[in-house]
């Protein structure tokens, strides 16, 4: 375990108010609040480092009439801001901005103008933290090398747990097959947040899996959970590249089948189908909003969103009556330029929604079994917002890249009723101006592919593909479909429609 310090300057921060005389009266005005952004230099902590915690420890002289100084909207001046700390998909930690307010109690001093000073002596964050493993690239290598192998070595294997809190191993003798499908098959992932749904036939020739069965016993399988993985053999040795977890809603097969199959969600139809209760506090940053969401759901937060973390969000949105947590949660996205997925290991994702060509996957024709001829593109060129409950064309909120370029599906994102992007306020016009400027110069082609498959491989992940005749199609995972049915193969799409 190591430990790191982060260290900020000291500061003042200045309320002032207003008194006037009326009469034997005086009134004064409300203080005003004194703000300071933060940045803490996370950025030092090594590459995969998993964070254990993080505390945030305040010293500071309130003002002489006394008021209110919070961090991040919270007035404890020591509290636990590990939930704040999300490493990118490559591992590295971005630098950290806390928000301080103060805000004197004013209402004294007489006739004239009056200013109160608190002065923030230090604030530490203390981390402690595990270093990454250094061997995590050469293990993805090797997976990448071995579903490439001609003769590759891949099994399933499951750990189905009972409500009764009884576990049931399963491997190839009980998995008939399974369809794991992820991400979004209909259009682009900004502002998604989709849930993986698991389909797996289990051998029930016996009627093993029926009341009474052989393994199942008097065991309930609905509301149970299935933990699935897939073993590859590699050249490091046997690898088990997890798949998610799964929660079983649904039974499907005929008396007669030698199968029966379940069906199950991960937790984002699940942890965040509660409603959002928004309890931040406004003025807040976009970050403290999905981090309120992640916590409110007891999920943690792996990756941060893309753009506009730091925008500050004026008042509490008008989310809507019933909002649930995953519908705030892609709101929050949308305005970020990210999408959210629970990843295989159980946490909320965060990943931009435009594909990284620099750590893109290169397919050839050797890798794959059907591609599907399709030269429909999407170049970026503008990103639209409609307000929520307006169709009239005239209250749409826009920011163009080339504003002399007509608005056309297959070069404009457009985000519809979304509390964050209300009409043609500041705040929405910055909001879309940090999304035109992450999404400038992102392009992506059509692709729906059947491929051999890598179990590892994730929506998001953006491809580089030379097909037979040597053309070069970019584009990337948006949905597929992982697949075992004696072997494993995969189903990936990229949908780009201008109906």
């Amino acid at each position: 375990m190591a430990t790191l310090y982060l260290n900020a300057r000291d500061f003042y921060l200045k309320s002032t108010w207003t008194g006037t005389e009326s009469g034997s009266t005086v009134r004064y005005t409300t203080p005003s609040i004194a703000r300071e952004y933060v940045t803490y230099a996370a950025s030092q902590l090594p590459r995969g480092a998993a964070v254990q915690q993080a505390i945030l420890r305040v010293s500071a002289s309130i003002g002489y009439t006394g008021g209110i100084l919070t961090v991040n909207g919270s007035t404890a001046l020591e509290q636990e801001v590990t939930r704040l700390f999300i490493p990118d998909s490559a591992g590295n930690y971005p630098d950290l901005t806390l928000a301080f307010t103060y805000r004197a109690y004013g209402g004294q001093g007489g006739e004239g103008s009056h200013m109160s000073t608190t002065h923030v002596h230090s604030a530490v964050i203390t981390v402690t933290y595990e270093a990454g493993d250094s061997q995590a690239a050469d293990t993805r290598a090797a997976l990448w090398r071995a579903a490439c192998a001609p003769n590759r070595g891949m099994a399933p294997f499951a750990a189905l747990y009972f409500p009764d809190g009884s576990e049931q191993a399963l491997g190839p003798g009980e998995i008939v097959s399974f369809q794991l499908d992820e991400g979004c098959g209909d259009g682009p992932l900004l502002g998604q947040a989709p849930a993986a749904v698991l389909s797996l036939r289990l051998a029930n020739a016996g009627h093993e899996w029926y009341p009474s069965g052989s393994l199942r016993g008097s065991r309930a399988l609905l509301g149970a959970s299935v933990i699935m993985r897939m073993r590859v053999q590699t050249e490091l040795g046997p690898v088990q590249v997890p798949l998610g977890t799964f929660y079983i809603d649904e039974m499907r097969g005929n008396e007669n089948d030698a199968y029966l199959e379940l069906r199950g969600f991960d937790a984002m139809a699940n942890a965040l189908e509660n409603v959002w209760n928004d309890t931040t506090s406004y003025p807040a940053m976009l970050t403290d909003i999905l981090a309120n969401i992640a916590a409110a759901a007891g999920i943690g937060v792996e990756g941060v969103l893309a753009c506009n973390r730091s925008q500050v969000i004026s008042r509490k949105p008008d989310w809507g009556e019933g909002c649930t947590l995953r519908q705030a949660l892609m709101q929050v996205c949308g305005a970020g330029g990210a999408y959210a997925y629970i990843t295989r290991t159980g946490r909320l994702g965060i990943a931009p929604a435009r594909p990284d060509y620099g750590d893109a996957l290169a397919m050839t024709a050797a890798h794959y079994m059907q591609l599907r001829h399709d030269e429909r593109e999407f170049v970026f060129n503008r990103v639209t917002a409609w307000p929520r409950g307006t169709a009239d064309p005239e209250d749409a909120v826009t920011d163009a890249v080339d504003a002399a370029l007509p608005a056309r599906p297959q070069n404009t994102l457009t985000i519809r009723n979304n509390a964050l992007l209300t009409g043609g306020s500041a705040q929405t016009q910055a909001l879309l101006g940090g999304l035109k400027t992450m999404m400038t110069g992102a392009r992506w082609q059509a692709l729906r592919l059947t491929w051999r498959g890598d179990p590892q491989q994730t929506v998001g992940r953006a491809i580089f593909l030379t097909d037979q005749d040597g053309r070069v199609l970019r584009s990337f995972i948006a949905g597929q479909s992982l697949c075992w049915d004696r072997g494993f193969f995969a189903r990936a799409v990229c949908r780009v429609d201008f109906s």
